[in-house]
């Protein structure tokens, strides 16, 4: 789950999704 999230998020430069993530 979390390596699966970070790939898809590193590929995409949304920031709200990142931050989303980033927090987590």
């Amino acid at each position: 789950m979390h390596r699966a999230g970070h790939s898809p998020v590193s590929a995409r430069p949304p920031e709200p999704v990142r931050h989303c993530l980033s927090g987590h």
